[in-house]
């Protein structure tokens, strides 16, 4: 470690120091029925890709830096953003597969979330899925989730995500009814994963037990913001969930935060296309303020950072997977 390394860590503990305990301290509001989770999202594009040799040593890893929960995150797809008829591909995690997970995943103590997304096969973004008939899109949806909701049943997992992310959806009523349908068949623990600028929308977190954000919101807006403005703006951020936490009455779970190893994954989070400048310390910069600030807030039950891979050997060099770079050791160092 360099000089100028040791003055960024310095820098950042005085400002966490200092700032972060007299603002985010504070009494707790709710309990959540778990120890504050440690949590990583292990998404699956493959229908086999639960099945790698790679999975036990990638989950083995993950618990050696002190993660408690893991996320399965299959994936099913509707046609367009129009379509109403929601279904597996080559690149939806099989049943045995994901089962297969299961399995791993508890030789090595881990909790459990099912994640299941939905995306759309031409690209567009599943927040703007606009079904060309509203009932017939419930009806397919709802036969996707209650698939996943007698999975959690039959494995004892602990928690059912019952949506991510679908913000043109996200006021209609049927949520509700399809809510209480899985409560009739699944005795476990239900959130919803909302986009960090949509979480005022969702119109039924009274019969959910987590409100879950997806939390890819900006920590800074220019190339040269420092780790002072990246506390700032993320505390910023707090104000607003502060008010949110006090709205909803339930504990809030992270359930989606990651930045990618790349120069300007402070400014644009979310945005998994671009190409950019590789930058393994970046991400290890927005990981050590996350990892400081948010375990703070006594609203929150936990943090899952977007994403850990199946497969070790195989990590994008600018990608989200903390995996084999500096963040992974930042992990270790506040969850050890």
């Amino acid at each position: 470690m360099d000089g100028g390394e040791i003055k960024l860590i310095l820098r950042v503990y005085l400002v966490l120091g200092v700032t972060l305990l007299s603002f985010c301290d504070q009494e707790p509001r709710f309990t959540s029925p778990h120890p504050y989770e440690h949590g990583m999202n292990l998404p699956s594009w493959r229908i086999d890709g639960y099945e790698a040799d790679e999975l036990d040593e990638s989950l083995a890893d993950l618990a050696d830096c002190g993660g408690d929960w893991v996320a399965l995150v299959p994936t099913w797809y509707q046609e367009s953003v129009n379509s109403t008829d929601i279904h597996r591909t080559q690149r939806t995690a099989s049943d045995s597969s994901l089962i297969r997970a299961i399995r791993i995943a508890r030789r090595y103590e881990f909790h459990l979330m099912l994640k299941p997304h939905l995306d759309v096969e031409t690209g567009e973004w599943r927040g703007k899925i606009k079904p060309s008939d509203i009932d017939a899109w419930f009806e397919s949806y709802r036969e996707m989730i209650l698939h996943y909701a007698d999975i959690c049943e039959e494995y004892g997992i602990e928690r059912l995500c019952v949506g991510t992310e679908l913000n043109s959806l996200s006021r209609e009523p049927q949520w509700k009814e399809l809510i209480e349908s899985i409560r009739s068949r699944y005795p476990g623990e239900l959130t919803y994963a909302a986009n960090w600028d949509a979480i005022n929308s969702i119109e039924f977190w009274d019969v959910l037990d987590f409100a879950g954000i997806d939390f890819f919101a900006p920590l800074a807006s220019r190339d040269n913001d420092d780790v002072e403005v990246y506390l700032t703006n993320l505390c910023e951020w707090f104000d607003r969930l502060d008010g949110f936490a006090d709205k909803v009455g339930i504990p809030i779970i992270i359930t989606e935060i990651g930045f990618r190893s790349i120069a300007d994954t402070p400014q644009r989070p979310w945005d998994w296309r671009s190409e950019g400048v590789m930058s393994e310390a970046e991400q290890a910069e927005c990981y050590r303020v996350v990892l400081e600030a948010f375990p703070r807030k006594q609203w929150l039950a936990g943090i899952y950072f977007w994403f850990w891979s199946s497969d070790p050997e195989n990590i994008s060099p600018g990608g989200y997977s903390p995996q084999g770079k500096e963040a992974q050791e930042l992990l270790r160092e506040f969850w050890r």
